[in-house]
């Protein structure tokens, strides 16, 4: 793989925002021979990490005479308290007169690639279907870099995969909502969307923003180009008519064939979906004896559930998208019946990823599981949903003012004791009064975790889903969940 520069026609770039993806924007800005301007409206010294040869300003944002800018996260200009930051003004006006080009970071590392990059969105599910998409693409001799939001900052690992001579073959980069401002430059090879939940809205005005700002990854993609949409997903629906009349090849997947109930009911249900030429599904879902089944690109490809050892029909799901991904990239040589062996064997060692319904340990015949990445309603109701065993859950954190109900819907029906930590614990126990069984206020994770181990018997699971952000009482999502995994660990010492 080599690097290509996606910034040719500009010598000076600002980077604006110093946190990880801006360092990384710089290293490879800077080995791509760009004059930097590297600013921080929030840092007073110099951070770790920037590496020398920038113009460095602290306190403020600065362009200082750039003609192109790399923008952290936090900056996206369609979030309403940066459109209206004074602070930001300049820059923004700056950008719609066309003085500047504008992107994110996760855009400079796709466009510095000469390889094709499968880009991964939605709501829940993103970094588990980016990383297996990564795994099944290496797994079948297509050896892969990952990177983007949750994961490293694609400019790191696309330079440090460059300059180690890696012989990569694709690029999976995880996308946020975040990462894409309109216009934007990206145009991966495929994109695979997981799905569109309520999110987000403490920096999106509305919801149709949010499902707007998702949708910006179709925005330059065409003839050549892959999306996968998971065809039960009414946001996502809406997508296949501007998708196929761009000439992007729409690949339908989702938990069962055409016809089932996914695809709604009456006259058509039974038939594709318009303008869908292929699809993918499970054979019998909710089944470890099933079939993942994907027939597109030509192909017609099968492997057995069983291959995966992820837990819940929305894992299958992700499979799915990944296995559509691989069936765009891999050699026209290879074969229907070598490719799903090929997958088949890398599913097998794909053990699912931290504090993403992550068994931790058996403990006196409880099954405690670690879903601390579920900081919204919806991921908490699908590990809910995930569990076959009786089920205690541990959920709240900081309050996102998201709506309640069908976390209050799916603890009446999965749980058989709540225990809340956080924030959001007087408003969900205002709203579940008299509806959800055994709810009680912990305060805290540690006193959750000893009340859990005091309630639970033998098979029954424990599973940490908050629904939340972690930001309350911890410094991450992943924070909570190591404070979590330690908790459950040394109940097993115990034992």
């Amino acid at each position: 793989m080599k690097i290509i520069d996606p910034l040719g026609a500009h010598e000076r770039v600002a980077v604006l925002g110093l946190g990880a993806s801006g360092l990384a924007a710089c290293r490879l800005l800077r080995a791509l021979g760009k004059q930097v301007v590297a600013s921080d409206g929030r840092l007073t010294a110099p951070p770790p990490g920037l590496p020398p040869g920038c113009e460095l300003h602290l306190g403020a944002h600065e362009l200082g005479g750039a003609t192109a800018a790399v923008i952290s996260p936090g900056l996206n200009p369609e979030w309403p308290e940066n459109a209206a930051n004074p602070a930001l003004a300049p820059i923004w006006r700056a950008w719609r007169a066309g003085a500047i080009e504008l992107i994110s970071e996760v855009e400079l590392g796709m466009r510095a690639c000469d390889v094709p990059v499968v880009a991964v969105g939605g709501t829940d599910g993103k970094s588990t279907t980016a990383a297996l998409t990564a795994h099944l693409l290496s797994g079948c001799g297509l050896p892969a870099l990952l990177g983007g939001n949750s994961w490293r900052a694609l400019s790191d690992v696309v330079l440090e995969a460059t300059q180690a001579g890696a012989a990569a073959r694709a690029v999976v980069a995880e996308v946020s909502a975040f990462q894409l401002q309109d216009p934007h430059g990206m145009r991966p090879t495929v994109a695979l969307m997981t799905n569109i939940a309520n999110d987000h809205l403490d920096h999106y005005a509305s919801e149709a923003d949010y499902v707007r700002a998702k949708r910006h990854i179709l925005r330059n993609l065409g003839p050549g180009a892959t999306v996968a949409l998971r065809a039960s997903d009414p946001a996502l629906r809406a997508w296949i008519e501007p998708a196929t009349e761009a000439g992007c090849q729409v690949v339908s997947y989702d938990s069962a064939p055409y016809g089932s109930a996914p695809y709604g009911s009456g006259p058509g249900a039974a038939e594709p979906l318009a303008g869908v030429a292929s699809g993918a599904w499970v054979e019998a879902p909710g089944s470890t004896h099933g079939l993942l089944v994907v027939r597109a690109h030509g192909r017609s490809v099968t492997v057995p559930r069983a291959a995966l050892p992820l837990p819940g029909d929305h894992n299958a799901r992700n499979a799915l998208a990944a296995m559509i991904a691989v069936a765009a990239l891999a050699p026209p040589e290879v074969d229907d019946a070598t490719l799903g062996r090929q997958l088949a064997a890398a599913m097998g060692t794909f053990r699912g990823l931290p504090h993403r319904i992550e068994w931790v340990a058996d403990v006196a015949g409880v099954r405690w599981y670690n879903d601390s990445k579920a900081t919204n309603v919806h991921a908490a109701c699908v590990g809910l949903g995930a569990m076959d065993r009786p089920t205690i859950a541990i959920v709240g954190g900081a309050d996102k003012q998201l709506d309640l109900e069908p976390l209050i819907a799916a603890l009446a029906d999965r749980a058989r004791a709540t225990l809340v930590i956080g924030q959001l614990a007087a408003r969900l126990e205002a709203e579940a009064a008299g509806r959800v069984p055994g709810i009680e206020r912990c305060g805290t994770i540690e006193r959750a975790v000893a009340r859990a181990a005091q309630l639970a018997a033998d098979g029954d699971a424990v599973l940490l889903a908050p629904a939340c952000s972690s930001f309350d009482q911890f410094r991450s999502f992943e924070h909570r969940g190591e404070v979590f995994r330690e908790l459950v660990l040394g109940l097993a010492a115990q034992a």
